[in-house]
């Protein structure tokens, strides 16, 4: 597994796939994009393709493309975990429909102008059916100066800030509140839907500025399901955030398949204006990570880019390309890096509070991200958690004190 830097410049030095990831998880790529009839896979494979579906949220898809055959599922038993787990989405899928159809109505209704992004929009537009495209919430775009306009017609449904143990504060936190770039909420039981309320794509503001911010926000084109017109981004926007969230979420080479896989359906049934792309991407200056993306979809689901697509973004790589704060840090020294960012957005006691917790976060917090079980003291893991920052912080300190001389003899 090469280094997250590499992860960007392995795009001039070939193939990105083939020699990085499980057998399995690139037959399930050729299988769900219909390179490889399913009638072919030995026996033996199905197993571990069915377990790599599960992993990456593809297993109601793959389920419909092996229904598309005369395979009789009902003849292994490794296929019953498959099933299960599509009927459960395809109850999931329910709950977030009737969500969804009801919060498109109020935002209409209210005059908000909500724009429905990522598997919410994609399920019900270049999907087959929106049952076949697993989703944990629905996130939802709307301007910054409507998000608490928003934010009230969403607990007026009885949606609510909700415990997660992952984060250093609560969501309701005014801090947290202050520095997110999107509010998180719970339904009411049985249904229990999850709704990511955004009000800004990025939160970062180096890799999308406002200006830029307010131009995804002006390409939105209007959409019909079940008699419920919805706003969605256009394509060519839409892919572009695609890409960014695909390349840019998860950690070092943890591809996860169903973000890429999206791309390559958004790609395989619109009309997209490639040049529009191409320029955005460069202006954008995401140069390397639209490369990235895009080289991903080809090689495992054959997704149809002009080939020119490619030289275009390579020739015109912009100086100071944009990626993520993590990715340069490499976890190290990321987290200083983050809290003096957080810093210049925060009075001096929320300040204090902050670097508080997180030097001494609530003992759930612990235990999630130590994998602490319940019965376990957690006290010494607080040890390590400072030894760490300790660590972290030398190496932050060292690499600025490098690149000011480094900037010095230039």
């Amino acid at each position: 597994m090469f280094s997250v830097l590499n992860r960007f410049s392995r795009i001039d030095n070939g193939p990105l796939v083939k020699k990085v990831f499980d057998k399995a998880l690139l037959k399930l790529s050729e299988i769900v994009s219909s390179q490889f009839d399913p009638r072919s896979v030995p026996e033996s494979e199905w197993p571990g393709i069915i377990k790599q579906a599960m992993e990456h949220s593809m297993g109601p898809i793959l389920l419909w493309m092996v229904t598309q055959t005369d395979i009789k599922i009902s003849d292994g038993v490794y296929w019953q975990p498959l099933i299960e787990e599509s009927r459960k989405n395809a109850m999931h899928d329910m709950h977030l429909e009737n969500a969804f159809l009801e919060l498109a109505k109020a935002f209409a209704e209210s005059g908000i102008n909500a724009v429905w992004l990522k598997g919410t929009a994609l399920s019900r537009t270049v999907y087959p059916d929106a049952a076949l495209r697993p989703c944990a919430d629905l996130d939802i775009l709307v301007p910054f100066d409507q998000r608490e306009a928003s934010l009230d017609i969403l607990k007026s449904k009885e949606y609510r800030f909700y415990d997660d143990p992952s984060q250093l504060l609560p969501m309701d936190h005014p801090i947290f509140l202050k520095l997110t770039h999107h509010f998180h909420l719970k339904g009411r039981p049985p249904a229990s839907v999850f709704i990511d309320l955004h009000f800004r794509l990025l939160r970062d503001e180096e890799l999308l500025s406002q200006k830029d911010h307010k131009w995804f926000m002006e390409q939105v084109q209007t959409e019909t399901f079940n008699d419920q017109v919805f706003s969605i981004l256009k394509p060519e926007a839409h892919l572009l955030f695609l890409i960014a969230h695909a390349v840019w979420h998860h950690e070092r080479e943890q591809l996860y398949l169903i973000w890429y896989f999206d791309i390559h359906l958004l790609i395989s049934k619109t009309e997209l204006s490639w040049k529009m792309i191409v320029e955005k991407a460069i202006d954008l200056k995401w140069n390397r990570t639209a490369e990235k993306a895009l080289k991903l979809c080809e090689e495992l689901f054959a997704t149809p880019v002009p080939s020119d697509v490619f030289s275009k973004l390579k020739d015109r790589r912009p100086p100071g390309e944009k990626i993520p704060r993590k990715f340069k840090f490499e976890d190290r020294g990321f987290g200083l890096e983050m809290m003096l960012q957080n810093f210049k957005h925060l009075e001096t006691k929320e300040k204090v509070v902050l670097t508080f917790r997180t030097l001494f976060p609530p003992a759930k917090y612990m235990r999630y991200h130590y994998q602490v079980r319940e019965g376990r003291l957690v006290l010494h893991y607080y040890l390590v958690r400072w030894f760490m920052q300790i660590h972290h912080s030398f190496s932050w300190v060292l690499k600025q004190i490098f690149h000011r001389k480094k900037n010095n003899k230039i």
